[in-house]
């Protein structure tokens, strides 16, 4: 029962983190570190990507055009979150675009201005983004795909807080802690279940497991380039993971047909 009730506790947690929906915490002990939390991850990528599903089934049944209901499976997502990935990617995409040293870098990526990397960083994510949405063809197939895209660009954060040092000694990334090998794989249990649930729901396996490895693969770049010029991570390097990763499985998805 202490366990059960622990992990209610780490999801909810979860929950506080990545999205803006208001679910009570009302445990007596101490809040469990975002780390320990990683088994949900997934799960509430999972919850974010069917929300946008849903939005995206709405607009269709109200006679919307394809790129009008997949307009809305973007903004619903983004809604639930508050931005929170989409905001990391513009600031790692003005921290990259500054020369300097990784301070400055660093100072670039804490400025709360959006610089003219970050602005077009952002456009062009979000337009592929509706872009693959809007070639699907049936809802159920869309609101699959959402929740199996998302649940991968969350996964994709884990092995990179697992194996690469922190860039700050302070921020969100180090709030986070570090995790243990055994939460990063929790993390991808809880990734395969959303990928078999959604690959018998397709009645396809190949298309799912390649957006899994896409989103894999897309973040194996950011975190090297991450390591390399700014000397480790911070939390607007894992919500860059998040979006790349997110907006590659969709992608990979919406190809696979």
């Amino acid at each position: 029962m202490d366990r059960l009730r622990r992990a209610y506790d780490e999801w909810i947690v979860a929950i506080h983190w990545l999205t803006r929906i208001p679910w009570p915490y009302t445990a007596q002990q101490p809040a469990p570190k975002l780390a320990e939390t990683l088994w949900a991850f997934p799960l509430v990528g999972a919850l974010v990507g069917t929300a946008g599903g849903l939005a995206w089934a709405l607009l269709q049944a109200l006679g919307a055009t394809p790129l009008l209901a997949a307009v809305a499976a973007v903004i619903v997502p983004v809604l639930l979150t508050g931005l929170l990935h989409e905001d990391g990617f513009a600031d790692f995409c003005d921290g990259m675009g500054c020369r300097g040293t990784a301070a400055d870098r660093l100072a670039a990526m804490r400025d709360s201005r959006l610089g003219v990397f970050g602005a077009a960083g952002l456009a062009l994510l979000l337009l592929v983004r509706v872009a693959a949405l809007a070639s699907f063809a049936s809802a159920s197939a869309a609101a699959v795909s959402l929740a199996l895209s998302h649940a991968a660009g969350r996964f994709a954060i884990a092995p990179v807080m697992l194996l690469l040092p922190l860039a700050r000694t302070d921020g969100a990334a180090v709030a986070a802690d570090r995790p243990q090998a055994v939460q990063v794989i929790a993390a991808a249990l809880a990734l395969a279940l959303v990928w078999l649930v959604g690959s018998i729901l397709l009645g396809d396996w190949s298309g799912p497991f390649l957006a899994v490895l896409v989103a894999l693969a897309l973040a194996i770049p950011i975190a090297a380039k991450a390591n390399r010029r700014l000397d480790g991570y911070t939390g607007d390097v894992l919500g860059a993971i998040v979006a790349v990763a997110e907006a590659g499985a969709i992608t990979a998805l919406a190809l696979a047909g």
